[in-house]
């Protein structure tokens, strides 16, 4: 899933929806310093700011292992990201892949974030992966709800129930439109 995909958002604008790039250092560094506490904190499951070291890694993605969307809206110097999600396996041969998403606070319950995680799903699935997980924090009501509805199995880390852990299945998905899941 290498190209673009456009649709126009709640409030007229367009929204793109690409791949990831080395490029997108200052617009990946510019979202997170926009985020609120809580969006932060549930991303990184900490107040911390990441470094332009870590930021830099997020923008530079190893295609044998990794996948990152981003989600833009305006264009050249008026662009500007509005979430990003991505999945990454432990090495090239792996079958499994942890994920991670985030979408700005004025563009969260839009469907945006159903949006980027069913590509990075639908990207998984064809390159043949097994099975998508992650974590959340329990209290974090969007993402569970969102998992939930994209099929995912839900467990509490066991003696830390602040996290649950999220589980897809992906020769089963997605699920069928009769199951009342999509």
């Amino acid at each position: 899933m290498s190209d673009a995909s456009n649709s126009k958002g709640d409030q007229g604008f367009t929204v793109t929806i690409r791949t990831i790039s080395a490029q997108d250092f200052e617009l990946e560094r510019q979202f997170i310093a926009s985020l609120s506490p809580t969006t932060g904190y549930r991303r990184l499951f900490s107040p911390r700011k990441p470094s332009d070291d870590e930021i830099r890694r997020f923008t530079s993605i190893d295609p044998s292992k990794e996948f990152a969307l981003i989600a833009t809206t305006g264009d050249g110097d008026h662009q500007r990201m509005i979430g990003v999600g991505r999945w990454v396996k432990p090495s090239a041969e792996a079958n499994v892949a942890e994920f991670a998403l985030v979408v700005a606070d004025d563009w969260q319950g839009k469907g945006l974030g159903t949006r980027i995680l069913k590509g990075l799903l639908s990207e998984a699935k064809r390159r043949g992966l097994e099975q998508v997980r992650g974590e959340t924090l329990s209290e974090n009501e969007p993402m569970l709800e969102l998992c939930r509805k994209l099929g995912f199995s839900f467990a509490k880390v066991p003696g830390f129930a602040a996290v649950t852990q999220l589980r897809v299945e992906l020769k089963s998905w997605p699920p069928e439109r009769g199951s009342g899941i999509l």
